[in-house]
């Protein structure tokens, strides 16, 4: 490699700590930790400073300084991460310093519309596709994609309802594009048409997420009262086009959850070549449409897991669940790296938790800096309050689980202090070998 080309970052985000940063790669969804030294290269990267002066800002004129920037930036450049040339490029990196931030916002879940087009059984926003309720305008979804990015947040999860229902949809994808804040959309997968895919495909979302159920036409239709040939006609095409896409499972007590069903949608899933699966398996809360269901018991829900484990092992011929997480201080993230900002502007802890006291403010009122910064419900979390005096305070996986999903836990248990015994049955894994 040539000290005098010029290296740049095509699409990246830098963002600044006490460690030194973490690079993501907007174009391959990339991570990488980097040290100080690292880091001192990386914000010197613009496309229009050589090596050769990039080494000597750092290091002076020392000969080592310059043998270790050509030994980085060739080992990103063989990663993809970094291009060089001998001429001017565009260099699109957004640095972001949250050296001072103690709990940094990373992502924001955004409800677009509560509008939806299908009418599924377990939603618990039950919706129609008339409803607006006070919509936010796409003016004000762009001014607090414009907030967020000055705060940092790498990641906006484009939610609904049905995003689809939006016909200013892709203007709202653009900016977030512009913004250089990576998104996803969780989707029903129904409304896109053949021509909106190459145009998502143009964007590169981070994924989109498409919720299946079921390859059994008869399931699907019980579970979503809609077909899914289109649904899966879109997921193939989306696949074609290169976009990275996730599908979401929910399993239903007596509609899909039997042991030719789930292989089925599993095997199905492993001809296509999907590399992420979310088996999303009892999500159905006592909310909305959910209340009218029959859900697992606790010996229901152990046995369940035991078969999908069991299923996917013979299906993709790995186990389901072989790593142990790394310590954490959050199930979730909950009051830690995100928040949920519903159609109207309100903002919630989750989408679960979306109404009467968890609701923080709305951003027609406050700004989202205020409202993250200040609720004192974030810092009730934060102080770990929902874990003081809770059977959670003394388990062993504790560090592991960070105490379940508190939505979960106060539908089904009354209490956000209370126990979630999905993760319960989850962590404790020789019950599920």
């Amino acid at each position: 490699m040539k000290i005098d080309e010029k290296p740049n970052v095509e699409r990246g985000i830098l963002k600044l700590n006490s460690s030194g940063s973490i690079f993501y790669d907007l174009i391959s969804k990339r991570y990488i930790i980097c040290n100080k030294d690292l880091t001192d290269i990386l914000i010197r990267v613009d496309g229009k400073r050589t090596i050769r002066e990039i080494a000597e800002d750092i290091g002076k004129g020392r000969k080592d300084i310059l043998e270790k920037v050509v030994d980085v930036i060739e080992k990103l450049n063989e990663k993809n991460l970094i291009k060089t040339s001998a001429k001017d490029k565009k260099n699109e990196m957004r640095i972001i310093d949250q050296n001072s931030s103690t709990y940094p916002l990373d992502s924001v879940f955004l409800e677009i519309t509560k509008r939806c087009n299908l009418s599924c059984i377990h939603c618990y926003n039950p919706y129609n596709p008339q409803t607006k309720i006070n919509e936010l305008q796409k003016e004000e979804i762009f001014d607090l994609i414009s907030e967020i990015e000055k705060l940092g947040v790498l990641k906006i999860r484009i939610t609904g309802g049905e995003p689809f229902m939006r016909k200013d949809l892709f203007e709202i994808l653009e900016k977030c594009y512009s913004s250089m804040i990576d998104f996803s959309i969780f989707t029903n997968g129904t409304l896109i048409e053949k021509e909106q895919i190459k145009r998502l495909s143009s964007l590169n979302p981070e994924f989109i997420a498409v919720s299946i159920d079921s390859v059994n036409p008869r399931e699907y239709r019980k579970i979503r009262k809609s077909d899914n040939k289109k649904v899966l006609d879109n997921l193939e095409e989306m696949l074609k086009e290169g976009i990275r896409t996730t599908v979401n499972i929910v399993l239903f007590k007596n509609i899909n959850d039997s042991y030719n069903s789930i292989r089925n949608t599993l095997k199905y899933i492993k001809s296509l070549g999907i590399g992420k699966i979310n088996i999303a398996l009892d999500e159905v809360v006592p909310a909305g449409r959910g209340t009218k269901l029959s859900i697992y018991n606790q010996k229901e829900k152990m046995e369940t897991i035991k078969k999908i484990s069991r299923l996917y092992e013979e299906v993709f011929g790995e186990k389901l669940l072989i790593k142990t997480p790394e310590k954490t201080n959050s199930y979730c993230g909950l009051g830690e790296s995100f928040f949920y900002i519903g159609s109207d502007g309100s903002v919630s802890l989750c989408p679960l938790l979306n109404f009467g006291e968890y609701i923080m403010g709305n951003i027609r009122q406050k700004s989202i800096k205020d409202i993250w910064e200040n609720s004192p419900l974030l810092n009730y979390f934060r102080r770990k309050k929902h874990i003081k005096g809770s059977e959670c305070e003394t388990c062993d996986v504790l560090d592991i689980c960070g105490g379940g999903c508190k939505a979960k836990a106060l539908f089904f248990n009354g209490s956000l202090n209370a126990r979630d015994f999905w993760m319960c049955s989850y962590f404790f894994k020789d019950q599920i070998s």
